[in-house]
């Protein structure tokens, strides 16, 4: 049985480190700190990553990351932000979900 991306978020963001607004602010930078390093691996360059953290209201944060990888190439872009897609595996018999930034832009929305 397919369940919408959207329905599955909300039933189970303790499951994706979205459960409380600490926790949510977290996962979104490590996601995209995780993200950056790992462009930088690929494109074989010592990274360098700037991130800007931004109160914007109660429980609510502009965050901003950059790196000196390579980037992503603009026709990959819909690729990349357009489709949705989950991931599990277990470890011990318990489901971890994976996550990656587009799930932080989901929630952050």
């Amino acid at each position: 049985m397919k369940v919408p991306v959207s329905e599955f978020f909300a039933k189970n963001q303790h499951l994706l480190g979205f459960d409380n607004p600490r926790k949510a602010l977290l996962t979104t930078v490590k996601e995209a700190v995780d993200n950056s390093l790992d462009a930088c691996e690929e494109g074989g360059i010592l990274p360098e990553v700037w991130i800007h953290i931004e109160s914007v209201g109660k429980d609510k944060y502009k965050i901003g990351v950059q790196d000196n990888g390579p980037g992503i190439v603009k026709k990959q872009i819909p690729l990349i932000f357009g489709k949705q897609k989950m991931t599990f595996c277990c470890t011990n018999g318990v489901k971890h979900g994976k996550i990656g930034k587009k799930d932080c832009i989901l929630y952050n929305a």
